[in-house]
Formats: structure tokens, C-alpha cells, sequence
């Protein structure tokens, strides 16, 4: 240090300058100036990890205050900005998504568990819900899984259908490529009729007055069981690998001819057998459904057909132009004048507003058929056996 009278320098444990004798006990010591280096990459450091620039902050506040300020504005920098992009990709994320409003929150999807790897049919008329597996069928309830009737067979059941109030139960004799149905009423449980056919029976259809069923060979014949009569008549002559579905209503049988490469639609009408034979579409070994009617359209392998006039309305499965990149709809389940259920591609079932033109629910859920109840819920079969109640005033 320095004396501050004379200048002359003097070694810090004198208390009097040996120059000119001043008093050096208020003197002030000149501290050394904090060292400036590694400052930036200390900032650096704080900007990349804003932790280890909040500790460095708190380490060097007092005896290093430039740098711990260098650290600080750093680390509050990098915080900052990591915050308002969690924010704005928060957002970008939301937007995607809030499409999906997944409805199990309020209790709009109610899945049942009825016979384990079952397949089943529902009858809206006796609110009966059948399941059946092996050689056995189980009609419940729907709802209350109280078991109405049960019924056991010596051979396994390969195709079922029930419709106002009538159960159809099919069987098939592999070596001998015929088979046998029985009819019950499902108010009483007993057996109507049984008959022999002169073919397997693995597709089956039951409308008013008439059972539709054949088999899923090929070049094949389609037959029909009028319930009056008790006879049985061809519905068509030779027809390859096909596969079935109704229109009640309208009393409108779907029949689609699989080939390997292509498919045809058949139109015909349950009253006088006719059919209508529509141009060949889609490729069915990419599609893992068959024929499918919503209650407006027709769905088959991957193509929409108008229900009445078999106009073909696209080949994305759906009614209407989807412009969603992430997810390929391409089926639709059921439809009324508000909203379509779609099946999607992997594996979903999602809610499609029409007058919102988009999806507005996730259901989390698998269906394979849509059955409408009177309430103006769905009555969804999955698959495994499970069947769910969807309340769609919870929905939509």
C-alpha cells in the first residue's frame, strides 16, 4: 500500500509512514480487481444448463459478483425461453389433440365383459344379447348380464343372427359340406324349427319373415328359409367367397363377391330375389372387414356404396372428405342425421359431428357392429366378448 500523504510506499504492517511519519490507521487498502476471465463461458454453461447457473449465482454473488450476475441473467434467459416454448408447443400439442375428447370421464362409454372370446348379436325387439362360443349359446339380458336361456349343442356353432325375436343358430359339417340351423323365440326360449341345408352355413342374416345364410366357399349358392312357408329357395346360383349384410328397412340384402384381386357388390331384393350387380372394386385382401350397412350407406372392403341405389360415394370407406393426414378412416359404423361412428384403421372408434364437419370423440374402443336402441344410445359389440352401452347425449 501507499501512504496518502507522501506516496511513498510501505509495507502493511506499519502503523506511521517512515517517510514523512502521517498516521496510516484510516487508510483504506486497494483491493485487487476481480479477475475477468471465463466469464462467457460460464454464461454459457448457465445459458445451456440455467441449474448449474442458478449455483453459480449463489457460489459467486459476493466474491465474484460479475460473474455470478453473468451466470444469473443466463440462466434466467435460458428458463425463460425454455418456458415459452413449452408453452407454445403445449399449445400446437392441444390443438392436435383436443379434436379427441375422450368421453370415459363422463361415464358416456360403459364396456361389459359377457362370455370371454365370445362373439355376439343383439335383438333390439326382446332386448335379448346373445353370445355364443364352441357349442354353446348364452342369450342375457342386455345390461343386467342375467342369463335368460342357455343352450348346449354336440356340434360347434359357426354363424348366429337374431332379429325381432327370432334367434337363428347355424352349424357346418366340414366333411360333408352340408349343415343345419335351428330357429328359437327368443320371448320363450324355445325351439321353432330346425332343418338341414345342403350347405356348410358360416354367413348367416335374419329379417322379417326370411333367414338368408350360405356359405363362404367358392362359386357357392346363397339359399333363404321363408319362416311361412317353411321352404327353402336359392337366392343366387353361384356366387364366390361371399360375404353378407341386411338392410331391414328397406328389405335390401348386401352381397359381396370376394375375389383375390377385386371385389363385386350385389344388390338384392329380399322380396323377389333380384339382384343388381354392381362394377368390381378394391383389392379385399387389404381390408380386414366385409360388408358393412351403417343405416345410410353401404360399406364393403374398404369402399362406400349408396343403400339404395349402389352408387358408388368413395373409396376411402367414409361418406364424406377427411383432410387428417395422421389417422385413415375408412370405415363408418353407424349413422343417423347428426353424427357417424367411424372405425378407424388402428384400431379406434371415433365420433364424427356432421354439422362441426369433424371428429369430436375418441371413444378408446374397438367395435365390430353398431346397434341402435331406443333410448337413442348404441349398443356397440367389441371385440373379446365385450359389449359397450355408449350414451351418446354424453358424447355429442
Amino acid at each position: 500500500m501507499y501512504c496518502p500523504k507522501c506516496y511513498q510506499k510501505i509495507t502493511e504492517n506499519y502503523n506511521f509512514c517512515t517517510q514523512c511519519g502521517a498516521s496510516l490507521s484510516d487508510l483504506k487498502k486497494i483491493e485487487t480487481p476481480e479477475p475477468s476471465g471465463g466469464n462467457f463461458w460460464f454464461g454459457v454453461l448457465s445459458f445451456l444448463e440455467p441449474i448449474v447457473g442458478f449455483i453459480f449465482f449463489g457460489m459467486w454473488k459476493k466474491k465474484r459478483p460479475k460473474r455470478a450476475k453473468v451466470c444469473g441473467i443466463n440462466a434466467i434467459v435460458s428458463a425463460a425461453l425454455a418456458l415459452l416454448l413449452g408453452i407454445v408447443f403445449g399449445v400446437m400439442f392441444w390443438q392436435k389433440i383436443s379434436k379427441y375428447i375422450v368421453p370415459t370421464r363422463n361415464g358416456a362409454v360403459k364396456i361389459v365383459q359377457y362370455a370371454q372370446d365370445a362373439e355376439i348379436c343383439y335383438d333390439g325387439q326382446t332386448n335379448a344379447l346373445i353370445a355364443w362360443k364352441e357349442k354353446k349359446v348364452t342369450v342375457y339380458e342386455s345390461g343386467t348380464k342375467r342369463v335368460w336361456f342357455t343352450y348346449d349343442f354336440k356340434q360347434t356353432v359357426t354363424a348366429a343372427d337374431a332379429y325381432n325375436g327370432v334367434l337363428a343358430v347355424g352349424f357346418s359339417n366340414l366333411q360333408t359340406q352340408t349343415g343345419e340351423i335351428v330357429l328359437y323365440d327368443l320371448t320363450t326360449g324355445q325351439k321353432s324349427v330346425s332343418f338341414k341345408t345342403e350347405i356348410a352355413v358360416s354367413e348367416m342374416v335374419v329379417t322379417d319373415g326370411k333367414l338368408v345364410y350360405c356359405d363362404d366357399d367358392q362359386w357357392c349358392q346363397i339359399w333363404a328359409y321363408d319362416f311361412n312357408t317353411r321352404q327353402t329357395s336359392t337366392v343366387m346360383n353361384s356366387i364366390y367367397v361371399p360375404a353378407l349384410a341386411i338392410n331391414h328397412e328397406d328389405r335390401i340384402l348386401y352381397a359381396v363377391e370376394r375375389y383375390i384381386s377385386s371385389c363385386r357388390l350385389y344388390y338384392i331384393s329380399l322380396d323377389t330375389f333380384s339382384a343388381v350387380s354392381h362394377t368390381e372394386f378394391g383389392e379385399y385382401q387389404y381390408n380386414a372387414h366385409g360388408v358393412y350397412f351403417d343405416g345410410k350407406n353401404t360399406h364393403a372392403f374398404g369402399c362406400t356404396f349408396d343403400g339404395i341405389t349402389g352408387e358408388k360415394i368413395s373409396e376411402t370407406g367414409l361418406s364424406v372428405t377427411v383432410k387428417d393426414e395422421d389417422s385413415l378412416y375408412w370405415r363408418a359404423l353407424y349413422h343417423n342425421d347428426f353424427y357417424e361412428l367411424w372405425d378407424t384403421e388402428d384400431g379406434e372408434t371415433v365420433v364424427y359431428d356432421l354439422a362441426k364437419k369433424r371428429v369430436v370423440a375418441k371413444l378408446g374402443i374397438e367395435i365390430e357392429k353398431v346397434y341402435p336402441l331406443l333410448s337413442g344410445d348404441l349398443l356397440a359389440v367389441c371385440d373379446g366378448g365385450k359389449v359397450a352401452i355408449i350414451e351418446m347425449g354424453k358424447i355429442v
